[in-house]
């Protein structure tokens, strides 16, 4: 390490067992390597729990509660279920490992704290303080202090936002004040999508770009590079991974594969457990850590999701990739605006998929990855310009 190599503290909210949030912790901490800083995520062991209990408060006491039921119900329901069935319970328990497994031999980790007051101490120790992507911005998140950066206020360090999502298209009015104190505080800012960036400008008046997702700013070399490579599966497949409980999708898929004659892999019992997922698929997977999630993807011939990150992993693999709405627009627990940035942003918007959408019309309908690879590169240059100015400050 060179003498000058500035030190960053990264907070992000890598520990849901969510294959997209731990590979963005992986790749927001190799992406700043590749700017010649130290970087080293936050330890969130020990505060885990308490954010938790911070934000099941939130939703009883706000009048959101409608919006607790809706996102976070069918995953509860789940816990449950675990433990009614020994089979899946068993399963489940062993993706967990699998993933505490690649937090504990993959990621650069402080040491364990049990409360914030605690990372503003470690902060003498650092020169840059930035928060992690994904929706870390939801109000549950922001009224509740979590992901705030409130904590470091009176601390002499740069502080940055990379990428952040609001989860929602529009902040309450009752919360405004709260997010214009938070974006106030922070020296930095970029966010994931364009209905964040009309959110920040309209709150605090601060023109913030759109920058790309950290899975994004790694090339498909150096993710090969990074993460072992593991053959899947010796016949071609479709691999898919559907996080929402849609089963027209499903449906859709399943005439696809018998159209084109493939063979159907799918990572099923994600956010919540949906008990007719199995009869969809040629095979089925649940027990998988976030590498061999990668590979699945890399093996692939191509994609069906409703996750972005998984869309990011496979335009990163140049897979045929296609896209399903996992809410629909008019829900407050939809997720659909980064979707439709990075779908705009690439222009393959007819990667996204509806009701309507003929399977005899995207049959063999390959992307043009010499166009894409381009856009995103592109959209890697600006993000490298943001990054670097806001570690040195400029």
């Amino acid at each position: 390490m060179g003498i000058n190599m500035k030190k960053v503290l990264v907070y992000a909210g890598y520990k849901t067992i969510n294959y997209g949030s731990a590979l963005q912790a992986f790749a927001t901490v190799e992406m700043l390597r590749k700017l010649n800083v130290e970087p080293v995520l936050l330890n969130l062991n020990g505060l885990w729990k308490a954010f938790r209990i911070k934000k099941t408060k939130f939703y009883l006491s706000s009048g959101d509660l409608l919006f607790l039921i809706q996102s976070k119900g069918r995953m509860y329901y789940s816990k449950i279920y675990e433990r009614f069935n020994l089979s899946y319970g068993r399963k489940m328990s062993s993706r967990r490992m699998k993933f505490n497994d690649f937090i504990q031999t993959q990621l650069i980790l402080t040491e364990e704290i049990s409360e914030l007051q605690e990372a503003a101490e470690l902060l003498e120790e650092y020169d840059v303080l930035l928060l992690g992507s994904d929706q870390v911005w939801l109000p549950s998140s922001v009224v509740t202090d979590i992901y705030t950066l409130n904590f470091a206020r009176d601390k002499q360090v740069i502080k940055i936002a990379y990428a952040p999502s609001f989860g929602i298209n529009k902040i309450p009015e009752k919360y405004i004040n709260k997010y214009q104190e938070m974006f106030n505080n922070i020296d930095h800012i970029s966010v994931r999508e364009e209905s964040g960036k009309k959110i920040v400008e309209d709150i605090a008046d601060i023109d913030c770009p759109v920058v790309a997702d950290p899975v994004l700013m790694l090339d498909r070399s150096e993710w090969e590079q990074y993460l072992s490579y593991k053959r899947n599966n010796e016949q071609e497949y479709i691999f898919i991974y559907l996080i929402g409980n849609n089963r027209w999708q499903r449906e859709w898929i399943k005439k696809y594969a018998v159209m084109c004659n493939m063979r159907t892999v799918a990572l099923i019992h994600l956010d919540e457990y949906i008990s007719y997922d199995r009869k969809y698929f040629d095979q089925v997977l649940l027990d998988e850590s976030p590498i061999d999630f990668f590979n699945w993807i890399r093996n692939a011939e191509l994609v069906f999701t409703d996750s972005y990150h998984c869309m990011l992993f496979s335009l990163i693999e140049n897979k045929n990739v296609w896209c399903f709405r996992r809410f629909d627009d008019a829900k407050k627990i939809s997720t659909n605006s980064r979707l439709y940035t990075i779908l705009q942003k690439l222009q393959i918007e007819e990667r996204l998929l509806n009701r309507e959408s003929r399977v005899e019309d995207c049959l063999l309908k390959d992307i043009d990855f010499i166009d894409v690879n381009k856009r995103i590169s592109g959209m890697q240059q600006k993000s490298w310009d943001f990054l670097r100015m806001a570690i040195n400050n400029h």
